[in-house]
């Protein structure tokens, strides 16, 4: 169970609970955490532990509209595909707009507005997992992965990915805070 890794990701259900004002924020940041873990779990490949997350995320299902639902089937199919997605050059484009899929799920119906924080975020997102995939390039070069970060040529040290994570942080959170004012 990860959590401390997990709080950039939740903060994009957070930014969707304030966009929405939803009463019910604490619902939606456990699913959100439940959705992470099971992709965590998936993607490497410990199967209780995505049987147990898949359980709790599908129990979810009788708490939320129908839009939330296919939200959270958009979520899980992206999770399926995404050891095939990792292979290529859009790995991190990939990651970055599923994981920011995030931000609607406290949204109790499609709102169009909401299409442009959510690009914005998608975008963080994707510079995000450029630099962690920067970070990794030479074991993802050696487990024959072509990510994103490889395709453009940056390898990041630990230092420099963790500035580009804060920086984003930073703007993320500033958006969320001019989103609730």
């Amino acid at each position: 169970m990860k959590f401390i890794e997990f709080i950039p990701h939740l903060g994009l259900v957070f930014a969707g609970l304030a966009y929405t004002h939803n009463e019910f924020g604490i619902l939606y940041l456990l699913i959100g955490w439940l959705l992470l873990n099971l992709s965590d779990s998936f993607d490497n490949r410990k199967i209780p532990a995505t049987l147990t997350y898949g359980g709790a995320v599908l129990l979810s299902l009788y708490l939320l509209t129908y839009f939330q639902w296919f939200v959270l089937d958009s979520i899980l199919l992206l999770i399926i595909i995404y050891p095939v997605a990792k292979r290529y050059p859009i790995s991190a484009f990939y990651k970055g707009f599923a994981y920011s899929l995030l931000f609607f799920l406290p949204f109790r119906s499609f709102n169009p507005a909401s299409l442009s924080p959510y690009a914005f975020l998608g975008i963080l997102a994707t510079i995000s997992e450029i630099s962690h995939e920067a970070h990794h390039s030479e074991k993802d070069a050696r487990d024959g992965y072509y990510t994103t970060a490889r395709y453009l040529g940056i390898q990041f040290s630990l230092l420099e990915r963790m500035l580009v994570k804060g920086i984003v942080s930073i703007i993320g959170i500033a958006v969320v805070i001019l989103v609730i004012i």
